[in-house]
C-alpha cells in the first residue's frame, strides 16, 4: 500500500510566472478597486475554515493555468493511474486564516495542494498542511506512551513550487496563520482533487482491448460483491501488453484500500487477487505493444 501522501518538489517549470501573476494582482493596493479585484470569496465556517479563494483564471493567465493543469493530469495518470482533476481553487491565507481538522472523503481519491507561497521568506507561523498518521492507536502499545504533536501527525511546509498529494480520507488541516496581513506575504496555494476516470489504453489495442477489460472488470466486480464487503478505496493497475496479447507486467499504481469493518478480509489479499485476474488476461494480437491503465473502485 502507498504512503498516505506524496511530495513533489520543483513541480512546474513556469512556477515563477504563476507567482508573478499573483503579485501583479496585488501590486497597487491603493488603486485595486473594480471588478477585476472584487473576485475573492471569503470562506468562513466557524471553527472549520477561514481563508480567501477564487477561480485561478481570474488572477493567473489562462494559458499558464492550462499548462499547470495539463501537467497535473499527466503526473496523476503516470503516478497514480487516475485521470480526472476537479476544477482547482486559488486560495490565500493571511493572519488568522486556517483550516480545522477534517477529511474530504466525498471529494475525490486524492487531494492536491500546489504552493506558490514564498515559504523561505515567510513572516508568519502556521500554514503547513497537517496530515494525521495512519498508524493505529487504540489496542496498541501507543496508548502506554505519552505523546504530542509529531507523534500523531506530520506538518508539511507549503514550499514554493511544491506539489503535495494526499489521500482525501486522511484527517488533515492547516494550522492558523499568525503574522502579516499583506497578501504577498501569505500562504498562496492552488488546490483541488484527483479522481479515477475510465480505462485508458495507449497503443494499437486502444479500441480492440476494451472488450477484454470490460469482461474482466465484470468478473472482478462480481467477486468484490462477494468478498469486498467491508472495504473502501481504489486500486489502479497498469498492464504492459505484448503484441501477441500476453500481459508481460501488471504494476499497482494507486493502491489505497482499507477495511471499514474489523471483520473484513485482509485488503492486501483482495488487491492481490484483483491484480492476478488482470495479469492473466489474454488480449487480441496487435501490431505492437500497448499499455492499459485500469482503475477499480472498491466499496
Amino acid at each position: 500500500m502507498q504512503s498516505s501522501y506524496l511530495i513533489v518538489p520543483d513541480f512546474f517549470e513556469r512556477a515563477h510566472e504563476l507567482r508573478a501573476c499573483f503579485d501583479r494582482h496585488f501590486a497597487d493596493p491603493a488603486h485595486s478597486g473594480g471588478p477585476s479585484h472584487q473576485i475573492w470569496d471569503y470562506w468562513h465556517v466557524p471553527t472549520m475554515y477561514t481563508y480567501l479563494r477564487t477561480q485561478p483564471g481570474r488572477v493567473i493567465r489562462p494559458e499558464l493555468m492550462e499548462r499547470l493543469v495539463a501537467q497535473l493530469k499527466a503526473w496523476a495518470m503516470e503516478t497514480l493511474g487516475l485521470s480526472e482533476i476537479t476544477p482547482p481553487y486559488l486560495s490565500l491565507y493571511v493572519n488568522g486564516c486556517g483550516q480545522g481538522l477534517h477529511n474530504d472523503s466525498g471529494n475525490g481519491r486524492w487531494g492536491f495542494v500546489y504552493s506558490l507561497t514564498n515559504w523561505d521568506q515567510r513572516r508568519f507561523s502556521g500554514g503547513e498542511t497537517l496530515v494525521f498518521h495512519e498508524s493505529s492507536y487504540w489496542e496498541t502499545e501507543a496508548v502506554r506512551r505519552p505523546g504530542a504533536g509529531s507523534n500523531f501527525y506530520d506538518l508539511v511546509p507549503a514550499r514554493f513550487n511544491q506539489l503535495l498529494v494526499f489521500d482525501d480520507r486522511v484527517i488533515h488541516g492547516v494550522p492558523a496563520i499568525q503574522g502579516d496581513m499583506a497578501p504577498q506575504d501569505g500562504r498562496v496555494v492552488i488546490h483541488g482533487h484527483i479522481r479515477e476516470g475510465g480505462i485508458v489504453i495507449d497503443g494499437p489495442l486502444a479500441d480492440a482491448g476494451m472488450p477484454t477489460l470490460a469482461q474482466a472488470l465484470g468478473r472482478i466486480r462480481s467477486g468484490l460483491e462477494r468478498a469486498g464487503q467491508g472495504h473502501h478505496g481504489c486500486v489502479c493497475v497498469r498492464l504492459e501488453i505484448d503484441r501477441d496479447g500476453r500481459v508481460t507486467r501488471a504494476a499497482r499504481l494507486s493502491d489505497r484500500v482499507y477495511r471499514t469493518s474489523p471483520h473484513a478480509a485482509d485488503p492486501e489479499r483482495l488487491v492481490c487477487e484483483l491484480t492476478d485476474v488482470l495479469a492473466t488476461l489474454r488480449f487480441p494480437a496487435a501490431s505492437g505493444r500497448s499499455v492499459a491503465t485500469v482503475p477499480v473502485a472498491i466499496g
